[in-house]
């Protein structure tokens, strides 16, 4: 069982308004809806912005609206009102008509970008959930995407001062670890901290299936988060554990692939497989079970103990089952 701990802007400007846009899909967001997103505003030669951004990591860079544009139009794409509706409101406010062509090209905009909650972004889910393998979000911005890069890399940890040094694989240990706690910090500022928990299941730990659980760090509508994904690495595929995933979605009450997009560019599981690739590999067979867990904040401010929540306490339960 392994749980992962805590450890300059650029931004797409949206060009102007209007132009020629295929609106073969405008009947299925007519009253468009965005969906939840990361937003911030930003100065940027002298105008003032609103930058929105994808927790999913769909958008390639930012999408930058104008702030006047984004507080009169943009915000009000909840969902209850109508392209015509969202005119007539601007026009009565700022005596400004906003020509309905503009307002379906930026509509058409962002469904195209996935910003939308609508048909294509429904479809797209669809399509991510048929996928087989995830593959790797954070080779080549966190650590090396080549494979003897990566080696290197992982190995310099281990041989670090602060390091825990080379794993012994030769003589006898005593074994029946049960569980890690592990970071999950980037590998340029805590690469030498993840050494001391991996040597320990290196050496002390015959599993050949393991429990990820790692911290959520985009939004989530359920406590945990599944998925039947095999996760790639420049190390190679690691095998989901698929017996147990979906014995823990059989016995939940709600739907635990529910968030499973949350998966697409968490770091905090991908950074534990790497090291699992590199002590492992070739050495035993396994598998992993990867578990996103989102936030406990409402209980904590609320004084409850989160093991009290019915929801953690079925998960709980439902854990200990598939490992029995």
């Amino acid at each position: 069982m392994i749980l992962g701990l805590h450890g300059a802007v650029g931004a797409l400007e949206w060009p102007a308004l209007g132009g020629t846009w295929a609106r073969d899909r405008m009947a299925s967001v007519d009253c468009p809806k965005l969906r939840p997103l990361c937003g911030r505003e930003l100065t940027q030669d002298g105008r003032d912005y609103v930058a929105l951004d994808c927790p999913f990591g769909l958008f390639s860079e930012s999408i930058l609206f104008e702030r006047d544009w984004f507080f009169r139009i943009v915000h009000r794409f909840d969902g209850t009102r109508s392209i015509d509706a969202i005119q007539a409101l601007c026009l009565r406010e700022t005596g400004q008509l906003i020509p309905l062509d503009d307002l379906e090209s930026l509509v058409d905009r962002l469904d195209r970008s996935l910003a939308l909650d609508s048909p294509a972004f429904a479809r797209f889910l669809v399509d991510y959930r048929r996928q087989h393998i995830r593959p790797p979000a954070h080779a080549g911005g966190s650590y090396p995407a080549s494979e003897r890069a990566l080696r290197l890399e992982l190995a310099r940890y281990f041989s670090d001062p602060n390091g825990s040094g080379t794993p012994n694989e030769h003589e006898p240990h005593h074994v029946g670890l049960r569980g890690i706690f592990c970071p999950h910090i980037d590998f340029g500022r805590g690469g030498p901290v993840y050494t001391w928990a991996y040597r320990e299941i290196f050496e002390r730990s015959e599993a050949d299936v393991y429990v990820i659980f790692g911290v959520a760090h985009a939004p989530c509508e359920r406590r945990f988060a599944l998925t039947r994904k095999d996760f790639q690495t420049p190390l190679g595929l690691v095998k989901t554990d698929l017996d147990f995933v979906d014995l823990l979605a059989v016995e939940s009450e709600v739907d635990l692939f529910e968030d499973e997009l949350v998966h697409r560019r968490e770091h905090s599981i991908e950074f534990q497989v790497v090291f699992l690739q590199y002590l492992l590999g070739g050495r035993r067979d396994y598998s992993i079970v990867p578990i996103l867990v989102s936030s406990f904040h409402d209980l904590i401010a609320d004084g409850r103990d989160p093991i009290d929540d019915p929801e953690i306490a079925a998960f709980v339960a439902s854990v200990r089952h598939a490992e029995a």
